[in-house]
């Protein structure tokens, strides 16, 4: 062999070895040493702000919704009345129209247990309360009609609610 090859396949030797393991190996990571003893007096206002944060954060996940009743109608009898309320639930939603069947005293809590509608961004005809056009009307003790503006669009729409028959018709401008 010459010796221009021999300079070229010439094997690391352990030093340059030794030296590239140091370059390769993972850094140390040191870590802190807490003195039982002494107390930082930042974690001592942690302790009573987390929970304070926590419970402030929760506060946040209760219903922000108001309910504005817009008209009340009694069943013949006396014993139910159909509620149409609009729902609104701050400014990233619109308004809605909303019906619960519920006794004659009660107020809607929540969202409607009988008809839940928009307007489907003013697609549909709005209502003196700013939501879609709806009405209930009582046809017997037990059968309400809920009549609601044509393109509507529609999120809940039972067929009975506490042993009323609810009967729906759309209706076009």
């Amino acid at each position: 062999m010459t010796d221009i090859v021999k300079d070229i396949v010439r094997l690391p030797t352990p030093d340059i070895l030794h030296t590239l393991g140091r370059l390769v190996r993972p850094p140390v990571i040191l870590k802190p040493v807490i003195d039982a003893q002494r107390s930082d007096p930042s974690c001592e206002r942690m302790k009573v702000c987390l929970p304070m944060l926590a419970l402030l954060v929760c506060s946040g996940c209760s219903d922000a919704c108001q309910n504005t009743v817009s008209s009340r109608s009694l069943a013949p009898d006396g014993a139910l009345a159909a509620v149409l309320f609009q729902r609104d639930c701050g400014a990233t939603t619109g308004f809605s129209t909303q019906i619960s069947i519920l006794r004659p005293d009660d107020q809607p809590t929540g969202s409607g247990n009988t008809f839940i509608a928009d307007d489907d961004h003013g697609a549909a005809r709005v209502g003196s309360w700013e939501g879609s056009w709806a009405e209930a009307k009582w046809l017997a003790p037990g059968h309400l009609l809920i009549r609601y503006a044509a393109k509507s669009r529609l999120f809940k729409r039972n067929d009975s609610v506490s042993g009323v028959k609810i009967t729906y018709q759309m209706v076009r401008s």
